[in-house]
C-alpha cells in the first residue's frame, strides 16, 4: 500500500501500526490519533490536530431516490478531500465513532 500524508508526515512503520489498530467503518478507518482513508491501493492519514474541518455531505445521486455519503476532511494546510462512504448507516456510525475517538473534533464546523 501506498502511505499518503495529509497532514504531517510520520515513518510508516507507525503509520501501519496505529491503521492495524483502528476501528474500521467501510473505507475509512478511526484510530486513536489519527483519521485513515483508503482509495484502492492508497491509504491517506491525518492526525486529529491537523484537521481544520471534517463532515458528511449527503449528495442525491444521479436519476435515483438515494444519496450518496462522503466524508469531508479539510486540513490546516488547506488541502481538502472527499471519501466516499457506503450507507448513511456507515456514516452515522463513522460520526459517532469520530466523536468517541476525538471529541475536540471540528465536526460539521
Amino acid at each position: 500500500m501506498k502511505w499518503m500524508p495529509m497532514g504531517r508526515e510520520y515513518a510508516q512503520e507507525d503509520v501501519r501500526a496505529a491503521y492495524k489498530q483502528a476501528r474500521a467503518f467501510d473505507h475509512i478507518r478511526v484510530g486513536a490519533t489519527m483519521l485513515f482513508a483508503r482509495r484502492f491501493l492508497t491509504v491517506y492519514y491525518i492526525p486529529y490536530e491537523d484537521i481544520e474541518k471534517i463532515h458528511l455531505y449527503a449528495g442525491e445521486a444521479v436519476a435515483s431516490d438515494y444519496y450518496t455519503w462522503q466524508l469531508v476532511v479539510r486540513a490546516v494546510s488547506g488541502q481538502e478531500k472527499r471519501f466516499t462512504v457506503e450507507t448513511e448507516d456507515h456514516a452515522m456510525a463513522l460520526l459517532r465513532g469520530l466523536k468517541q475517538a476525538c471529541p475536540a473534533l471540528p465536526l460539521g464546523k
